[in-house]
């Protein structure tokens, strides 16, 4: 018996207009010019907040000819001093084209790199930030600067680093692919490796290794979109928070016990934590904050498995406080409600 399935990726219609009911679409004989369109984008936002910042929002949720299309769009209005504080989209590249005024974008590059790439931008200026990497904007302008900013996902996803990690619910505890070999020449050991029950080194500040299988080690996972690791957790031990742009995450505990957890992206940032005992699994979605650390008396041992060859890993204190060059310690302290020099002292620090 042989079962196949097939899939069509392009639009199977002109257009799917949203309703209430999630999924659903409106009968085309009811849908008008006003589905697709929107007033007022060029009307200022409200800046009067702690962060100087406003967006105004042209989703499939304003605009409802948009569902199913993989578009959102914005306005982001920056008073003088205005900032939007580290966060990323895990779901969408970001462009950004300034309309009025003058403002710094940057943003910094995954593991373990930490490069920070960043430009001031002034009146009809373009800037690119690809999908899940942690950015920053600031109006750099003596007055209001205004940009117009697109994303490629109807749900891009929004995670403010600042809220994530200081106002998760219930509160946080204080090689791409390359070319192929020559079938000829591949060998059983192309598609294996030994060594994964031997402990890694956890003499770091952190208590922590990872044993890495990917197609660096294993070459024929090359293209497979998987990638695997043993983690090793002395006592006390611990990931800090950081997060894989491109990959869902499964653990696997082995040995010990450890909290997993993940902070959804705004406006919730609901904190999702729980204890693991050998031979519980834990899921972590693609994109999202999450944290693990060893709550056993003992050493804690789990096998983690990703969707994608190359997950990307952004460590948050890395990202953030010893990015190359340094991030504007003035925007972080503002970003983080916390004085310069505190910032100064945690650049030093990482």
């Amino acid at each position: 018996m042989c079962i196949s399935f097939a899939f069509d990726t392009t639009p199977l219609q002109d257009f799917c207009v949203g309703t209430s009911q999630f999924g659903a679409c409106k009968d085309p004989k009811t849908v008008t010019p006003n589905d697709f369109s929107l007033s007022g984008l060029h009307l200022p936002g409200n800046t009067s907040n702690p962060y100087g910042a406003s967006v105004t929002v042209v989703s499939s949720t304003t605009v409802p000819g948009l569902n199913g299309l993989g578009l959102t769009f914005m306005r982001a209005d920056l008073a003088a001093g205005g900032f939007f504080p580290p966060h990323f989209h895990s779901r969408a590249t970001e462009l950004v084209v300034v309309l009025e005024g003058s403002m710094e974008v940057g943003f910094i590059t995954s593991y373990p790199q930490y490069k920070y790439f960043s430009k001031v931008l002034n009146k009809g200026d373009v800037f690119v930030v690809p999908v899940g990497l942690v950015h920053n904007v600031h109006n750099l302008n003596k007055g209001n600067s205004v940009a117009m900013v697109a994303f490629n996902s109807q749900n891009p996803g929004i995670t403010n680093l600042p809220n994530a990690i200081f106002a998760a619910k219930p509160a946080v505890d204080s090689a791409q692919i390359g070319a192929c070999k020559d079938p000829i020449t591949v060998t059983p050991n192309d598609f294996s490796l030994s060594g994964l029950h031997l402990p890694g080194n956890t003499s770091n500040p952190y208590g922590a290794s990872v044993t890495v299988v990917s197609s660096t080690t294993v070459p024929g996972l090359n293209g497979l979109g998987l990638t695997f690791m043993r983690a090793d957790l002395a006592v006390g031990g611990f990931f800090p928070p950081h997060f894989h742009s491109r990959a869902t995450e499964l653990v696997v505990v082995l040995e010990g016990s450890m909290e997993v957890g993940f902070i959804t992206s705004y406006p919730q940032y609901k904190y999702f934590s729980k204890v693991l005992n050998k031979g519980d699994v834990f899921v972590v979605p693609v994109g999202l904050v999450h944290n693990v650390r060893n709550l056993y008396k003992g050493n804690s041992v789990a096998m983690v498995a990703f969707n994608s060859q190359n997950p990307g890993i952004t460590n948050l204190p890395n990202a953030i406080f010893a990015a190359k060059p340094a991030v504007d310690s003035g925007y972080l302290a503002g970003a983080f409600q916390l004085n310069k020099k505190t910032i100064e002292y945690l650049q030093r620090k990482f």
